[in-house]
C-alpha cells in the first residue's frame, strides 16, 4: 500500500556534498532541469555537454555557462576530468 503522506524532501547542505565535475548526453527538457537543480542546490559544476550536432551542444553550454560543447561524445567522455555523466535521454533510450 502507498503511503497517505510521503516524508518532506531533505536537501542536505551544499558543502557537506562533494563538488563533482559532470558531463551532460543530450542537452534537452530534462537535462535543462538537471543543470538548473545543480546550480541552484549544490556546489556541483558541469563542465561539458555533447549533443548530435555541435550547434545544439554550443547552444546549451552558452544558456548554461558550460564551458565545453562536443558533437562527439566518444571525444568529450575520454576527458580525464569528468567525475559523473549525466544520460538525459528519454527512459526507453538507454
Amino acid at each position: 500500500m502507498f503511503p497517505s503522506q510521503l516524508p518532506k524532501p531533505r536537501h542536505p547542505a551544499a558543502a557537506a556534498i562533494p563538488s563533482l565535475r559532470w558531463a551532460i548526453i543530450v542537452p534537452g527538457w530534462i537535462a535543462e532541469r538537471f543543470v538548473k537543480s545543480l546550480k541552484e542546490l549544490s556546489r556541483q559544476r558541469v563542465v561539458a555537454v555533447s549533443s548530435r550536432t555541435q550547434q545544439k551542444a554550443d547552444s546549451f553550454a552558452a544558456r548554461w555557462g558550460i564551458p565545453q560543447a562536443y558533437a562527439q561524445v566518444d571525444e568529450m567522455l575520454a576527458r580525464p576530468d569528468i567525475d559523473a555523466v549525466y544520460v538525459a535521454t528519454p527512459h526507453n533510450h538507454h
